[in-house]
Parts: structure tokens; C-alpha cells; sequence
């Protein structure tokens, strides 16, 4: 099973950049600067660091919106970026356990992370992040299937 790439994951992080680039706010003076004083620099290193941070955000929009999952032989594989691809993988038969987990604004977006744990692990050993709300719930059954002892 090959996932398709969430367009709603790039919203949910298209709307996280600009809310925080919108909270940063950018300081304006309409007062004029003497051509010998260095007061006009600090607006435009703040605004520099605002476009900076934005940026960034919008490359981990881009980043996010890269990675995939698949069910291979026996595996839950999910691959993450471009050039610089990471691949982790879990087998169904180890996993124990596995989570459905909900912010408000993620429900509000109608997306969740999938949360994957083996056995004699405290922290998930994987997790799909910004899935469609159906496609994690779809997915965990098929695993649950696959392994017939997990638990949702």
C-alpha cells in the first residue's frame, strides 16, 4: 500500500508559518532616520530574522510534505525527504501497540499522527506524522490485520 501525499499537511503547515510569521510582527517607523545614525538597522534585522524563520518554515512545509509510507513485506517502511532520504522501518510482527493521536488543530484539519510501538518500548519507534484522519485509521486496521495481536 503506497500513500498518497497529503495536501492537507502542507496546509496544516502552511497555516503554522503564518501564524508564527504573522505573530512575530515587524516594527515600522514613519519617522525619519538621519543618514548618520544606525537606528534604521534594527527594523531591518528584525524583519531579516522574520523572513529567516519564514523561510525555514516553509522548507519544513516542503520537507513534511515529501515523506511517504508503504506496507512492504511484512514492514511498515516510511521514507522522509529528497536528497537527503531517510528510511525507518518497523516490522508488523514486533508491533504491540499502536496510537491514534489528536490536537485541536489538527482535528480541526481533519489530520492525526500515527503512532507505532513495538514490544519493551516506551517511546513510539515510529510515528506518520499529518495523516488524513481517515488514512490513520484505515492503516492502523490493515496493520492490526496483518499482526492479529496489536491493539488500537
Amino acid at each position: 500500500m503506497q500513500a498518497k501525499k497529503s495536501q492537507r499537511r502542507v496546509i496544516f503547515w502552511a497555516i503554522t508559518a503564518c501564524v508564527l510569521f504573522n505573530a512575530l510582527g515587524c516594527p515600522v517607523s514613519s519617522a525619519a532616520v538621519p543618514l548618520g545614525s544606525f537606528d534604521f538597522a534594527i527594523p531591518l534585522v528584525y524583519c531579516g530574522a522574520k523572513l529567516l524563520v519564514f523561510g525555514l518554515l516553509l522548507f519544513l512545509a516542503w520537507y513534511a510534505a515529501r515523506t511517504t509510507y508503504r506496507i512492504d513485506g511484512g514492514e511498515v517502511i516510511r521514507s522522509s525527504g529528497g536528497s537527503l532520504s531517510k528510511q525507518i522501518s518497523v516490522s508488523v510482527d514486533r508491533i504491540e501497540s499502536i496510537e491514534i493521536n489528536r490536537g485541536a488543530e489538527k482535528y480541526l484539519l481533519g489530520i492525526a499522527d500515527l503512532e507505532i510501538y513495538s514490544s519493551g518500548g516506551i517511546l513510539p519507534d515510529l510515528t506518520l506524522h499529518s495523516l488524513t484522519y481517515a488514512d490513520a485509521r484505515r492503516l492502523s486496521k490493515r496493520i492490526c490485520h496483518l499482526n492479529r495481536k496489536c491493539l488500537i
